[in-house]
């Protein structure tokens, strides 16, 4: 029947909207359903974060800020653990109850990484758009009142 696939995992037939898109196979949608693919791709994150502690992070890492742990590690010992635009330690506690690592900023035009900052010094230049105009009317402003 047109609109219906039989997953090769679980074997149950579904209809084609259940299965991803991949122009790459024959028929234009994966063997595997969804249901089945977050499944594997559950227990294969399960498998990996047993393996290594540190999974998450260096994936993270990698993938939404690309740097590696070691040099996260590096900068993080160049700064003595410490922001660095107001040269204090993070503080800031997760939902869950952990400390917070400090922020990898960068350069959203360049992509370059320029240090580690804390939560607040994050923000601060994030609210600022990073524009050096805008800090300084801050400091201006400050200076005031």
């Amino acid at each position: 029947m047109p609109g219906l696939r039989i997953c090769r995992r679980c074997g149950k037939e579904k209809s084609i909207k259940e299965f991803h898109k991949d122009s790459s196979i024959e028929g234009g949608f994966r063997w595997q359903c969804k249901e089945c693919r977050r499944t594997d791709f559950r227990e294969y994150e399960r498998r990996k974060r047993k393996e290594n502690p540190n999974y998450c992070r260096e994936r993270k890492l990698k993938f939404n800020k690309h740097i590696t742990v070691e040099e996260y590690d590096k900068l993080l010992d160049k700064q003595q653990g410490r922001c660095a635009i107001c040269g204090k330690e993070e503080t800031t506690i997760s939902r869950w109850g952990t400390l917070v690592h400090l922020s990898i900023d960068h350069d959203h035009k360049t992509g370059k990484t320029r240090g580690l900052l804390c939560m607040r010094c994050n923000h601060l230049l994030g609210h600022s758009h990073d524009d050096i105009d805008i800090l300084f009317k801050a400091i201006q402003y400050l200076r005031k009142s």
